[in-house]
């Protein structure tokens, strides 16, 4: 059953590969070698947060990402806390605290 679930998504992505995320063919990947298929790389505030700092690369506060996105700032901070985990954003100042976008942040290509 597992099989035949893999061979059909697998057909699926080679005829639409634009419908499936990065992190579907993560998982796919995961359900094919049998290993438990990890967290994504980023959520969807994250990819949102993201994309904003790569088309605006000053530094930035998180309330002004949120006003930008309109967004709450409280979900802005959650995203910028994983991107500085992940390396994709640094924290450059404490008080206020600012935000810088990194070359790994740069360089991501958000699907």
């Amino acid at each position: 059953m597992k099989e035949e679930f893999i061979k059909c998504v697998k057909d699926a992505v080679e005829k639409c590969p634009d419908l499936f995320t990065e992190n579907a063919l993560l998982y796919l990947k995961a359900l094919e070698e049998g290993k438990k298929a990890s967290a994504p790389i980023m959520t969807e505030n994250g990819k949102n947060v993201l994309s904003y700092m790569q088309a605006n690369i000053k530094p930035a506060k998180a309330r002004d990402i949120s006003d930008n996105l309109g967004i709450s700032s409280r979900t802005v901070s959650g995203a910028l806390r994983k991107l500085v985990s992940d390396g994709f954003v640094e924290k450059t100042s404490d008080s206020p605290v600012i935000y810088v976008i990194t070359e790994k942040g740069k360089n991501f290509k958000i699907n």
